[in-house]
């Protein structure tokens, strides 16, 4: 496991950009000044160092803060291959789920939307992981802003 000061031995961090640049050759195929990472099928961007794979996103953490974070990171704007550090933020499994957009299985359109004989079901997961029945209404719209509300209540500052 890599630690800071190895970290900031070989590469540098832009904590505006999110970008990572190495400042020593640690193979052939690495110059230095170039670039760091590739992006994964996933959309996130990973690292090799001395034969190991990181996510860039905790580099950052380890990078700034010293110490990997102890659970997930999260992107608060919901872009997964941007690493600047004023998109990066700590967050509980729970937390980071909360952020995530709608399921590409979504029919609705809309987050926390289904829709159910001839009407649109609006429900949220609450902090005890059970499943909060916000409503029946007559439009995709109004339900998804029954979900709104309730996210600014029950999921704070991590409501998409």
């Amino acid at each position: 496991m890599i630690v800071q000061s190895r970290l900031r031995e070989v590469l540098h961090y832009n904590s505006k950009t999110g970008l990572w640049i190495w400042k020593i050759s640690t193979a052939r195929c690495r110059k230095i000044g170039e670039y760091a990472g590739s992006r994964m099928k996933d959309g996130y961007e990973i690292i090799s160092i001395d034969g190991k794979r990181y996510m860039a996103h905790r580099l950052a953490f380890l990078y700034m803060k010293g110490a990997f974070p102890k659970q997930q990171v999260d992107h608060i704007d919901g872009d997964k291959s941007n690493n600047s550090w004023s998109n990066l933020r700590h967050a509980s499994p729970r937390e980071n789920k909360r952020n995530q957009p709608k399921l590409s299985s979504n029919k609705s359109g809309y987050k926390g939307v289904c829709s159910i004989r001839n009407k649109w079901r609006s429900q949220i997961r609450i902090d005890d992981g059970k499943l909060l029945h916000l409503g029946n209404f007559d439009t995709p719209e109004d339900a998804s802003v029954a979900y709104e509300q309730a996210a600014k209540i029950y999921h704070k500052e991590f409501a998409r």
